[in-house]
């Protein structure tokens, strides 16, 4: 290309970045509440219209949404992001705990009192510890992006996921697997009795009833977590009035069930959930999906347990968790 032809390349280009600009009206707010429901296939989504524009050539009108959970931000925490420090993005640490202190409104961990922890009870707490701490440092856990978008034009959806290598899935897969399965020495489960054997040896009954009411709340929690989505009974809380027709986000999935299916279908063992596996992975758009949906839950539950964590540290008397 000569000098000439260059100029007259730069000047189209210009000329065809104005007409484009000049295509559209400027973005304005939507003036009133106003909602879309997304049922496709497996997939479920809500969202709150939030801008649009006017498209002058070719009389279209777009908007610009976010799903229906995300309107509960920004949450004031009662306490710092647990174990963000081991992490890499602090903002993704707030994001989970602005949602989980939406829904549940746990008490501050650093506030539990220290126990007589001892022998195998507290090398099981410290076990729990650690693995949490390993565990938030992992690309997934500090992802705040939710790594799915959903697309419609003319009429046809399109799902496109930021999804982690056959490693990275497999790595975060068996280290959450050690906190989250109650088969696991060092779980949840293993440090939740540990816990409470050592508040059986509290002399003072009050103290004792306080010290499990907590241990209850955390317990409920994963729980909750473990059969539904957070954007799921987030949505359910925000739409109490709505019809029970209408769809929640991520409605239908289950997250121990998602967990288990993909650990025992393919990620750690081809065993007895393979064929599971296959019917949430029988077209592309159902295979990212799931697969978003695991990591999700896998996220979401960890930074519960990293809750819990700092619950442990406190039990123990460690300052934080180091």
């Amino acid at each position: 290309m000569n000098k000439k032809e260059s100029k007259k390349a730069r000047r189209n280009a210009r000329k065809r970045h104005s007409n484009s600009t000049h295509d559209h009206g400027p973005w304005q707010p939507i003036p009133e509440d106003r909602y879309q429901s997304i049922d496709w296939g497996p997939m479920h989504f809500m969202f709150k219209f939030t801008e649009y524009r006017q498209n002058i050539k070719n009389k279209t009108v777009e908007f610009r949404t976010i799903p229906l959970e995300d309107t509960i931000r920004p949450v004031e925490l009662k306490f710092n992001p647990p174990l963000q420090d081991f992490g890499t993005n602090p903002s993704a640490f707030q994001y989970h705990w602005e949602r989980l202190t939406f829904y549940f409104n746990l008490p501050n961990p650093a506030d539990f009192p220290k126990l007589p922890l001892s022998g195998q009870d507290k090398d099981i707490v410290d076990r729990y510890i650690a693995t949490c701490r390993n565990l938030a440092g992992y690309t997934e856990i500090n992802d705040a992006s939710g790594g799915m978008n959903v697309k419609s034009e003319k009429g046809s959806w399109t799902l496109t996921a930021n999804l982690p290598t056959h490693q990275e899935f497999t790595g975060i897969s068996a280290t959450f697997r050690q906190i989250h399965s109650d088969k696991e020495n060092a779980s949840f489960i293993a440090a939740r009795r540990a816990i409470e054997q050592s508040i059986r040896i509290l002399e003072d009954e009050e103290s004792q009833q306080k010290t499990r009411a907590v241990i209850k709340e955390w317990s409920r929690a994963r729980q909750a977590l473990s059969k539904k989505m957070l954007e799921t009974l987030i949505c359910e809380e925000l739409m109490a009035t709505a019809p029970p027709e209408t769809p929640r986000s991520l409605q239908g999935i289950e997250p121990d069930k998602i967990i288990t299916t993909y650990n025992y279908g393919e990620t750690l063992h081809w065993g007895n959930y393979r064929e599971a596996l296959k019917g949430l992975e029988d077209d592309p758009n159902n295979e990212k999906f799931h697969k978003i949906c695991c990591i999700h839950s896998i996220a979401q539950l960890s930074h519960l347990y990293f809750g819990f964590a700092e619950l442990c540290a406190s039990a123990c008397g460690y300052a934080q968790v180091t």
